[in-house]
C-alpha cells in the first residue's frame, strides 16, 4: 500500500512538471513570448500566486490560461492529497503492527526477551527461532527494528525503549524464561539486566559487553552469563595460533 501511494505521488509530480513544460511551450507559441517569460507566467499561473499576466494576453491566450490554472488547480490537489495520505497511511499503519505486538506478547509464556535488534541481537534471534523458540524482540532504533521485521515476519518485535520497565512489562517479562540484554550500548544492558533482577528473580540473564568493568558489574549482580565479543574474538585467534 505504502509503496503504492509513493508511486502515486511520484506521477503526480511528473504532472506538475509536464504542466509547466505544456504552459511554457502554450504561452511561447501561442502568443509569440520568450521562453523566459512563457516559463514565468506559467509557474504563477499554476502555483495561483495572483501576480498578474507577465505581458498582455490576447483572447486565445486568456482562454489557455484559464485551462492551465484549471489543470493545475487539480495537479496541486492530488499532489497534496497523495502525500499526505501516504504519511497518514504509513502511521496508521505503524500503530496497528504495534499495538498487534503488544496484544501478542500478553499471551507469550516461558519466552525469551531479546534486548536490541542490531548485529548480535539479530544473530541470537535468528539461532532461538531456528530453534523453535519463543521470542519477543524490543528495540528504539527503528530501522534496526524494520529490518528485523522484513527478517522474520512472525517475529513480535516491540519498538520501544528496552530499558523502561514498562516496556518490559509489556513484553510479559514475568512470565519470560530468559533474557538476553543485547543492545549496542554497554550502559543499556546493565540497566536492563539490573531492571530484569528486580522485577523477576527467577528470570535467567545473559548480556553482551564491550567493556571488561561493565561486564564484572554484570557478573556481580547475577548475569548467568556475560558475552564479550571482541575479547571472545581475541581468545579465538590466540588459541588458533596456540594450536599451530
Amino acid at each position: 500500500m505504502e509503496t503504492t501511494q509513493f508511486q502515486r505521488a511520484i506521477t503526480f509530480v511528473v504532472w506538475a512538471m509536464t504542466l509547466q513544460l505544456a504552459g511554457t511551450l502554450g504561452y511561447f507559441w501561442l502568443e509569440g513570448w520568450p521562453l523566459h517569460d512563457s516559463f514565468y507566467m506559467t509557474a504563477i499561473t499554476w502555483a495561483t500566486v495572483g501576480y498578474g499576466e507577465t505581458r498582455e494576453l490576447t483572447s486565445l491566450g486568456r482562454f489557455f490560461t484559464v485551462g492551465l490554472i484549471c489543470a493545475s488547480v487539480i495537479t496541486i490537489a492530488c499532489v497534496t492529497g497523495s502525500i499526505t495520505s501516504m504519511i497518514v497511511q504509513g502511521e496508521v499503519s505503524g500503530t496497528f503492527i504495534q499495538r498487534k505486538a503488544l496484544r501478542m506478547a500478553k499471551r507469550v509464556k516461558n519466552h525469551t526477551i531479546v534486548c536490541g535488534a542490531g548485529k548480535v541481537a539479530a544473530a541470537v534471534i535468528d539461532k532461538l527461532l531456528a530453534r523453535g523458540e519463543a521470542v519477543i524482540a524490543i528495540d528504539d532504533h527503528h530501522p534496526s527494528v524494520e529490518r528485523l521485521r522484513q527478517r522474520h515476519p512472525q517475529l513480535i518485535v516491540i519498538q520501544d525503549s528496552p530499558t523502561d520497565e514498562l516496556v518490559l512489562a509489556k513484553a510479559n517479562v514475568l512470565e519470560a524464561r530468559h533474557i538476553v540484554a543485547a543492545t549496542e550500548r554497554d550502559f543499556d544492558n546493565l540497566m536492563i539486566a539490573m531492571t530484569c533482577r528486580e522485577v523477576n528473580s527467577k528470570l535467567r540473564v545473559f548480556a553482551v559487553c564491550q567493556d571488561t568493568a561493565v561486564a564484572s558489574r554484570l557478573a556481580k549482580i547475577g548475569v548467568l552469563d556475560v558475552i564479550c565479543p571482541y575479547q571472545l574474538s581475541g581468545q579465538t585467534v590466540a588459541e588458533s595460533i596456540g594450536a599451530k
